[in-house]
């Protein structure tokens, strides 16, 4: 083989394996992201379980009777502020806020360093690739 053939294949190989490390770095993030948003989409499920729940127990304690005539007010009161106990103050919220926080740390985890390495190796490839190609095309 001459020297131009085999500098031209070394180009090939070397930027093949730059763009394959590059897509498997890029292929880990996304499956970490993916993962992530399952979580969220889990924690968010519990949430409105939870929210369920809540309400349940506050329709329960409105429909207990009461002495002295509190029956009525404390109804009333509790389908007034049944809502936002549940969405604002309950176990549903606490959840819910839980969920996010964890879902915009374990996003935060993944290192914007490691992202711009793996795009480097991708374009990287791509020009080594390009580089290639066009030594192969002078004459042997």
């Amino acid at each position: 083989m001459t020297t131009m053939k085999v500098a031209a294949l070394v180009l090939y190989v070397v930027g093949f394996a730059l763009q394959m490390v590059g897509a498997y770095l890029v292929i880990q993030d996304v499956r970490t992201s993916i993962g992530n948003m399952r979580r969220l989409k889990s924690g968010l499920a519990d949430a409105d379980e939870a929210a369920a729940e809540h309400r349940r127990q506050i329709t329960e304690m409105a429909n207990k009777p009461r002495p002295f005539g509190l029956d009525v007010a404390m109804s009333q009161l509790a389908d007034q502020l049944a809502d936002v106990a549940v969405e604002q103050t309950g176990p549903a919220a606490a959840k819910q806020r839980r969920a996010l926080l964890t879902y915009v740390t374990a996003q935060n985890d993944i290192s914007d360093r490691r992202r711009w390495v793996a795009v480097g190796l991708l374009l990287g490839g791509l020009v080594v690739g390009f580089g290639g190609n066009v030594l192969s095309l002078f004459p042997l």
